[in-house]
């Protein structure tokens, strides 16, 4: 007979996504690809293989859970005794900064969660959620997150069976490999009140691209039916199942039955009844190893108390040492909801994190594991809370390695988190950070309806809450602790001589840069910048260096040259810019006038030109003064007598241009111009004063067509 994974130890037992992991132990496969490990809901990937030793490389979406191994040659599973902690480069902050506002997924066909799970069902690397919203199904959603973006598809519904008034339902699900293909299936109760009750086991034969389980294979189960717990309990490799209820009959007492997993291997799924019960109630139940030996111990709770089930089994045969209480409320109305399990204070065994709140107070305990060799003990520290909470469950929230308290159910339908600050046999947490209001209400009093994980894969645990019963509606608080990002208000384009302040969203440890270039003593958590460019924030945190997730690009669009002016043959005005052109005269912006020629209505009159592109504006033009020649004065010269320059005006027929030339009254001659349009300035600073002969000369024919006299001042 083959015999199960062994883990002996995990190095190091917390670390970074990405990190590289040392499993040590025996019976792997020394094939990479025919060990599968699970980090709680994420397979991480095999990177070497030996029988005794397997390096792996924890992915996105690990929780803080038992790691385990399949071995696929045999088909058989093996767990660690403690649970990985997923830390982060940087330490986050929790206060009432740390969650982003919440995602709401809604569902159009009210088929959401309920009490939940979460697991990566199709091994593409992203948990998904599954959940049964307390009728004859279970809904199972699909995670579609990208970085940062949360995003669930509306999801697959598994039915259970039965009608869902009130006489069929699902109770209670769970997850895990039942059948050692590599693949967590469902394990769910089918509920019927006061009758025989069935355990309905779904196998996952999902693929990368679609979630899917086969038919149910159903084993019958006790009267009401309302908790299980899915371990090896025998160390034979396989998960069986523990059930708690009310016996065969009803009415009966209370009892626990264990489903021995008979399973052969891939595709094939069988228990039996190992016959033999516990014979406690399981009101609330953990199942993990607390005296260090390698079998999952059960600690079970029901009112006031919390009791104790050594598990003395061997492979094939299931056993367990007389039940004892560990733990009694202090308070008489208090009521124990949930029971978690992980290593608080970090000295390497399972301690037990307890809620338990009543009418008239709120409360909760922690257990720290005291035991030792085959004596389960724990050091009982009892905390009230102010806010009733009625569940409770351990997550490292800020990355620091310490599962920290998380509690929901809370007066007003919020959850509350306390930092852990723990050390070595000594409990200690921060004043408890409460996040309100949420949008959902009515959370569980068992304590279900929240769960913890990566969904949009960026190393941070985020929250997923249900509302009780079924409904449309998932809330999730993306974790958004040392997040850099950029903030501004208004257009990252500008014109030149404008600015924009850019905003971090931390406030220490800035360092901007501009086209990849820091930029010299630009270290506050803002930056006004004026000129264009790629901008981008660092923040150094605890030595670590944090990018923003993408840069701003900010363009300043030059400001339009100053457009000039100038006249066509026929009188009109024309601007040096093609585009963008307004006219103006002397009562303002002329409406209309944008084209790059514009013909005056008026005759005389004073007119300027500017040019908008791209929302900018140049300067103003010159000032034109505009005097039009007509037919019965061809020719005028503006203004005569001359200072410094003249214009000159004329309209003759067919003639767009002119020669001109400028002669003293003695007949010698100044000057020549050639091509001289209507409008043309003339400049007559460098002569002296007196009379002087102009002439204007039709360059087809070289015959003079008026004679003008100027007089120079």
């Amino acid at each position: 007979m083959p015999s199960a994974p062994i883990i002996n130890s995990v190095t190091p037992d917390s670390g970074q996504i990405g990190s590289v992991v040392t499993i040590k132990g025996n019976n792997f496969s020394n094939i990479d690809s025919n060990n599968i490990v699970f980090f709680g809901a994420a397979k991480a990937i095999v990177l070497s293989a030996t029988p005794t030793v397997l390096t792996v490389k924890v992915r996105v979406g690990a929780t803080h859970e038992s790691i385990c191994i399949v071995n696929s040659e045999t088909q058989l599973t093996g767990t660690t005794n403690v649970f990985f902690n997923v830390t982060e480069p940087v330490i986050g902050t929790i206060d009432s900064t740390m969650f982003a506002s919440p995602v709401i997924l809604t569902n159009p066909n009210k088929q959401d969660p309920g009490p939940m799970v979460l697991c990566d069902f199709n091994n593409d690397g992203k948990i998904d959620i599954a959940g049964e919203p307390r009728i004859t199904l279970i809904s199972v959603r699909k995670n579609t997150s990208t970085k940062k973006k949360i995003s669930f598809d509306n999801g697959i519904i598994v039915p259970i069976g039965g009608d869902g008034g009130g006489t069929n339902s699902t109770n209670e699900i769970r997850v895990a490999d039942v059948d050692g293909d590599g693949k967590k299936d469902l394990i769910a109760i089918k509920y019927t009140p006061n009758e025989m009750n069935y355990i309905s086991v779904f196998r996952n034969i999902s693929t990368t691209d679609s979630i899917m389980f086969a038919p149910a294979v159903e084993f019958k189960s006790l009267v009401n039916t309302s908790n299980i717990l899915v371990f090896d309990i025998d160390g034979d490799g396989r998960m069986d199942i523990i059930a708690q209820g009310e016996g065969l009959y009803f009415p009966a007492s209370s009892s626990t039955l264990i489903l021995r997993n008979t399973s052969s291997g891939a595709g094939d799924i069988s228990f039996e009844n190992s016959s033999y019960s516990i014979g406690t109630w399981v009101g609330t139940a953990v199942c993990e190893d607390f005296d260090g030996d390698g079998k999952p111990d059960i600690i079970s709770g029901s009112a006031l108390a919390l009791y104790c089930s050594r598990n003395t089994s061997t492979p094939g045969n299931i056993s367990f040492a007389p039940t004892f209480p560990i733990y009694y409320a202090p308070i008489s109305d208090h009521v124990i909801s949930t029971i978690s399990v992980g290593d608080i204070d970090g000295d390497g065994k399972n301690d037990l994190f307890i809620v338990n709140s009543g009418t008239g107070s709120g409360g909760y305990a922690i257990l720290r594991n005291t035991s030792s060799s085959a004596n389960i003990s724990f050091d009982i520290t009892n905390f009230s809370n102010s806010t009733f909470p009625s569940f409770g469950t351990l997550t490292d929230m800020d990355g620091d390695g310490k599962p920290d308290l998380i509690f929901g159910g809370l007066i007003g339908s919020n959850i509350s988190i306390c930092k852990n600050t723990s050390s070595p046999r000594n409990i200690s947490f921060a004043p408890e950070q409460l996040y309100t209001p949420l949008a959902l209400s009515n959370m569980d009093a068992m304590g279900k309806m929240l769960a913890i994980g990566d969904f949009d894969e960026d190393n941070k645990p985020d929250i997923v809450i249900a509302n009780e019963g079924f409904s449309n509606y998932l809330e999730i608080l993306r974790n958004q602790a040392n997040e850099l990002y950029i903030n501004y208000n208004g257009a990252n384009r500008f014109c030149e001589g404008g600015k924009l302040t850019l905003h971090s969203s931390l406030h220490s440890g800035n360092q901007w840069y501009k086209d990849g270039v820091m930029v010299p003593g630009a270290t506050a958590d803002s930056l006004v910048v004026t000129t264009s460019g790629s901008y981008s924030d660092t923040i150094t945190i605890q030595g670590v260096k944090i990018f923003a997730d993408s840069s701003v690009a900010i363009i300043a669009i030059p400001t339009p040259a100053k457009p000039g002016i100038g006249m066509g043959g026929n009188s009109e005005l024309v601007s040096t810019s093609l585009t963008g052109n307004q006219w103006f005269n002397d009562d303002g912006a002329i409406a209309g006038a944008t084209n790059s020629i514009y013909l005056p209505s008026s005759p005389n009159g004073n007119y300027q030109v500017q040019v908008t592109i791209d929302g900018c504006v140049s300067p103003m033009s010159h000032l034109l003064e505009y005097v039009r020649a007509d037919s019965s004065n061809p020719v005028k010269i503006v203004p005569n007598p001359v200072m410094n320059s003249f214009r000159i005006f004329f309209n003759f027929p067919n003639i767009n241009s002119v020669k001109v030339t400028l002669s003293t009254m003695n007949g010698d001659k100044l000057f020549e111009l050639s091509n001289i349009y209507s409008g043309y300035s003339i400049p007559l600073w460098r002569y002296r004063s007196g009379t002087y002969i102009l002439r204007l000369i039709n360059p087809g024919n070289n015959k003079v067509l008026i004679i003008k006299q100027i007089v120079k001042l």
